[in-house]
């Protein structure tokens, strides 16, 4: 996928899926996203999981963020780590997910270029590209056992070798809102 970029189409219809089990790695506007297909065991069906990465995520108060900002070594792009990226991410969600270890949701993001004119207070209107793993988490302490894990520490050292600089800072949830009634 090196230097492509695919446009955002909807993955192929499940009915025609030939597969029990398989993950897809989607390369959309510069975000790796995942998708699922899955066999229904009883039916045989075909089941495509398209929530698993499109979907919206549900924050309670009280997650714990962490802000991950990545950069990459010169010469590298974002196509050379999407599948480490995947991977990552992959390992976090099944063995972190839910009441398995803390995890609550997470995304990827890629630096647009824009610097708010408006919103930023500073002299400096420019940043180097970068992107941001933004992870939600029950508490601190849940997302450091993640970091001691084995299989994670594999999957994140293979893209830190593709890095020239990761900062990971933590943040305490103070309120969130949405429009609407």
């Amino acid at each position: 996928m090196s230097g492509q970029k695919a446009q955002a189409a909807r993955p192929p219809s499940a009915s025609n899926a030939t597969h029990d089990a398989r993950l897809h790695l989607r390369w959309i506007n510069g975000i790796v996203l995942h998708l699922i297909s899955i066999a229904a065991p009883a039916s045989g069906a075909h089941l495509l999981q398209e929530d698993y990465m499109f979907g919206p995520i549900t924050l309670p108060f009280g997650a714990k963020m962490l802000f991950n900002t990545v950069k990459l070594k010169p010469n590298v792009a974002f196509d050379d780590v999407e599948m480490a990226v995947g991977e990552l991410c992959s390992v976090v969600k099944e063995t972190y997910g839910g009441d398995k270890g803390g995890f609550v949701g997470g995304q990827v993001f890629k630096f647009s270029g824009f610097v708010s004119d408006q919103g930023s207070l500073s002299e400096s209107r420019t940043a180097d590209e970068h992107y941001v793993i933004v992870t939600y988490w029950r508490s601190f302490e849940d997302h450091e056992k993640s970091h001691a894990d084995k299989v994670f520490n594999n999957k994140f050292a293979a893209l830190a070798a593709m890095c020239s600089e990761t900062k990971e800072l933590g943040y305490d949830m103070l309120w969130q809102g949405a429009p609407g009634g």
